[in-house]
């Protein structure tokens, strides 16, 4: 399976990024709140990655974001 981009945020409102893999022998909630309290996170959020017009790649948010966020 694919690694899975996300976003943390921080309380300074600055973001830090962490790959998470599903099949590292972890859950993924397992790994996201471990890289949330090694940040000092409060948010997490999936990213899911598309192309812009110009062929560059960005970061858009997951409908899971839109949904909601995790909380550690």
């Amino acid at each position: 399976m694919r690694c899975i981009e996300y976003e943390f945020v921080l309380p300074d409102g600055s973001a830090r990024y962490e790959m998470v893999d599903p099949d590292a022998g972890y859950t993924v909630m397992h790994q996201v709140n471990l890289f949330m309290r090694m940040h000092g996170a409060t948010i997490a959020r999936p990213l899911q990655h598309g192309t812009m017009n110009d062929g560059r790649t960005t970061a858009i948010p997951s409908s899971e974001q839109q949904q909601g966020t995790l909380a550690g």
